[in-house]
């Protein structure tokens, strides 16, 4: 509450002080006015006396004697003007005070409900502009639960779809995987039947068998370098992940003409998937040079390093 503003009985109290002190020096100063005004002295009157032999004149002529004047009413007497009186004024004086604390009273009321109103208003609009912000605040996070929901379906559909595409390359590759070894298994009985073919028309040449089976067997000597450099474009492998130089040892059975009848790891490398790398490279190359007798040796080894 500001402080410049005084109670109304702080404010009645001097007025009334005031107010007491004005009536007594009125009533001070009507007492010494009517002291005064009782021992004002009384002015006389002066008159004039003549004897009768003064006053009578000599005879004149006969004469009717004018008419007397009428004497003049006699001025009224100015009565001195009524003096108020205390008491009234007194009363009066209250009565105004009485008046005057009533409205500072009703002026004090009126501004403690102003007071009273423009809290509750300030309060009101507190209220509201919290409740707007909870509001703000709970759409807000409804927005971002949305959000956060249609992120995680979204990442599920993906998901799924991955896993789809998985799994439909997997069978894929098994399918492929499967058609390759058939067709693999295909070949191979059929060279094994050409291989038993060619085998028994060559019974008729002792000789030229026992030349060719000494030439089979193990192939001349740049023979390997030869199957190594056909074998190499189809080996597909990340060597980084292998550590060391492993060696893979691979037996490989041929027609004559070249053509694959079988392949096998007879020496593993440690690395599976090194060894199955080869091993695939190997069927790939289908069929095998063929050695400078013109033809491939029945049998052999070669070793695989991924360094070399």
């Amino acid at each position: 509450m500001n402080r410049s503003i005084r109670s109304p009985r702080e404010c009645s109290h001097r007025r009334a002080v005031l107010y007491a002190a004005l009536v007594h020096l009125i009533l001070l100063t009507v007492l010494l006015y009517g002291v005064r005004w009782k021992n004002k002295p009384s002015t006389g009157a002066e008159a004039q006396l003549w004897s009768a032999a003064e006053i009578t004149p000599p005879a004149p002529e006969q004469r009717t004697p004018p008419p007397a004047p009428t004497p003049a009413p006699p001025a009224p007497v100015q009565s001195a003007p009524a003096q108020p009186d205390p008491a009234e004024i007194a009363l009066e004086r209250a009565r105004w005070r009485q008046q005057q604390e009533a409205l500072q009273r009703a002026r004090w009321r009126e501004q403690e409900k102003q007071r009273l109103r423009q809290r509750q208003l300030a309060e009101q609009a507190e209220k509201a502009a919290q409740e707007k912000k909870r509001r703000a605040q709970r759409q807000q996070q409804l927005f971002e639960q949305q959000r956060q929901q249609q992120l995680a379906e979204q990442q599920r559909r993906e998901q799924k779809k991955a896993e789809q595409r998985k799994a439909l390359q997997a069978q894929r590759q098994a399918a492929q995987q499967a058609k390759e070894k058939a067709q693999i298994e295909q070949q191979r009985r059929a060279r094994l039947e050409a291989l038993a073919r060619a085998a028994g028309a060559a019974t008729g040449s002792s000789g030229a068998a026992k030349s060719g089976a000494g030439e089979g067997i193990q192939g001349s000597p740049g023979y390997a370098d030869k199957v190594r450099q056909r074998v190499k474009p189809n080996l597909v492998f990340d060597t980084q992940t292998l550590s060391g130089n492993p060696q893979t040892v691979v037996s490989v059975q041929c027609a004559p003409d070249g053509a694959l009848l079988n392949a096998r790891i007879v020496h593993s490398s440690g690395f599976p998937a090194w060894d199955e790398a080869v091993l695939r490279a190997v069927r790939k190359s289908d069929p095998m040079p063929r050695d400078a007798n013109g033809r491939a040796p029945s049998r052999f080894t070669i070793t695989f390093r991924p360094k070399d």
